[in-house]
């Protein structure tokens, strides 16, 4: 299948459409940093001036792809959110051209374009991409890599069984599901071995070579957690809803309720961290909901069998670090189906498509489809930017926006910096009036404004620090935690600026 001038021009419309949704004021909204995201820049701070991490992997057990792309960002765009956030809105957007790609392969051209406008369209995807820290890397890669092993089962190439060991490989230096990268892949060769035993006669060679080279890739990451730095990875049982000892009655109504609210995202209720997700907001929306359950049926189809197990294997298998963990569903913990996610409705909608044509004509075969996919897309634009989902008090609660507040005061009295809305970090223009000081305690507690702010307290500087107990000897601005701000009150020499919720800012005249 190669693609003509129109397929380019189309898929690079799908991108273009994918990358607005994800991009538009990436630098302003939300206006805040979430913690995770704090962390990743001040590690940014730390590889910019050489500081090199651990042989593949962060405290924590934090996978350090993100930090280099991000780095890059930082790089050109100076000390923003929307640094942080640009990479991963431009992964999102990759995603979606991955997504029609695989589908493109297994079921053709019109699933494709499907399968990737869906991917574009969806409110899940689309907010994952707006988060600055490491998620959407793993269906992005794992993405890429089914297409090249689809690719390669097809063509018997073997760049393509190389490219697509090595990227399911790499998927080990992203986000946590690469877990069961490995078991997928062993789980999915031995059933070609068991039920296609002709076939494994014929491609046990590429098999196992993009196999051993998945795991080869993976190794350095897999070493590092079962030998250098264990402890770095008991975070997965910290968060299991399965425990040992668990009685077999307890056990038994864990499984039913675990599958049932994993089930149910879908169609009914999704995940309700407004980090992750509109709260309560279904994976697929009630246009989707009949291509959704008309595409399962087409996977279960005999005609279908070999691909719909394939599928069908993959979404059941990234659907367990969700199925076993507390707080189901978990959109982050779900991410691995992305990659084979939109193939279901994009089926569903072809098999409508195809019933329409037969039954009814050729327009109502061309335009129900069309009308579904586009409710669908206006659904998402109205949730996501009409209703101004990303300014409500819910996400910056989420994103930590309080929080940010300390540093926005500070690059606001500078002059410079990140400022609230810009994408890009304002140059010095040596605009503020008086120096600005700020107590100890609230810098040391804020990763926000340790990576956030125009530029680092230094003594003798336009910023500096100060324990409250020791007071500015000089004519500046001075920053206090509100525990503070009687005693500061109480002073001849401070007139009380401006009181939020975590400080307080004061003129400090002596």
């Amino acid at each position: 299948m190669k693609f003509k001038q129109r397929e380019w021009v189309a898929a690079a419309a799908i991108v273009a459409l994918a990358a607005g949704l994800r991009l538009w004021r990436i630098g302003a909204l939300p206006q805040a940093l979430q913690y995770d995201e704090a962390l990743n820049g001040l590690i940014v701070m730390k590889l910019l001036r050489g500081e090199l991490p651990p042989l593949v992997s962060y405290p924590g057990g934090r996978e350090p792809l993100v930090f280099y792309l991000q780095a890059a960002a930082v790089w050109l765009l100076g000390r923003t959110p929307g640094a942080l956030r640009l990479p991963m809105a431009l992964a999102s957007s990759a995603l979606v051209l991955g997504a029609g790609l695989l589908a493109r392969e297994l079921w053709g051209r019109k699933a494709g374009w499907l399968s990737a406008l869906l991917c574009a369209t969806t409110f899940w995807p689309v907010y994952l991409g707006r988060l600055g820290t490491r998620p959407v890397l793993f269906p992005l890669l794992a993405a890429f890599g089914l297409w090249a092993l689809a690719r390669g089962w097809r063509s018997r190439r073997l760049r393509h069984w190389i490219g697509g060991g090595v990227l399911l490989g790499a998927t080990h230096y992203t986000y946590a599901p690469n877990l069961f990268v490995l078991p997928a892949l062993l789980l999915i060769g031995a059933g070609v071995l068991v039920l296609r035993p002709a076939v494994w006669r014929a491609r046990w060679r590429e098999l196992l070579l993009a196999g051993g080279l998945a795991a080869a890739v993976a190794a350095p990451v897999l070493l590092f957690r079962t030998v250098i730095a264990p402890q770095d990875s008991a975070r997965p049982q910290e968060l299991a809803v399965f425990y040992a000892g668990q009685g077999a009655p307890d056990f038994a109504r864990t499984v039913v309720a675990q599958s049932y609210l994993t089930l149910r995202m879908f169609v009914y209720k999704g995940d309700l961290e407004a980090r992750h997700n509109l709260p309560g907001r279904a994976v697929f929306d009630i246009w989707l909901l009949l291509p959704l359950l008309l595409g399962a049926a087409t996977l279960a189809a005999p005609r279908q069998r070999w691909r719909g197990l394939f599928v069908c294997t993959w979404l059941l298998i990234f659907l367990m670090p969700t199925f076993l963990a507390k707080a189901t569903p978990h959109f982050l913990r779900a991410c691995g189906i992305l990659p084979l996610l939109f193939v279901v409705p994009a089926l569903g909608l072809q098999r409508m498509q195809r019933w329409l044509q037969v039954h009814a004509g050729a327009l109502a075969a061309a335009l129900l489809p069309a009308l579904l996919l586009a409710l669908s897309c206006m659904l998402t634009v109205r949730d996501y930017w009409l209703r101004g989902f990303l300014e409500t008090p819910a996400v910056l609660a989420a994103f930590d926006g309080e929080d940010a507040q300390l540093v926005l005061e500070i690059n606001r009295q500078l002059g410079f910096g990140w400022l609230g809305t810009n994408l890009v970090a304002l140059p010095d223009t040596h605009a503020a009036a008086l120096p600005l000081w700020v107590a100890d305690s609230l810098w040391d507690g804020s990763p926000y404004a340790q990576f956030l702010a125009a530029q680092p307290p230094a003594a003798g500087g336009r910023l500096e620090r100060v324990a409250t107990a020791q007071l500015p000897a000089q004519h500046a601005l001075l920053i206090a935690p509100l525990a503070d701000s009687e005693k500061l009150k109480a002073s001849l020499h401070a007139r009380v600026v401006r009181s939020t919720a975590g400080y307080v800012l004061v003129e400090w005249s002596p």
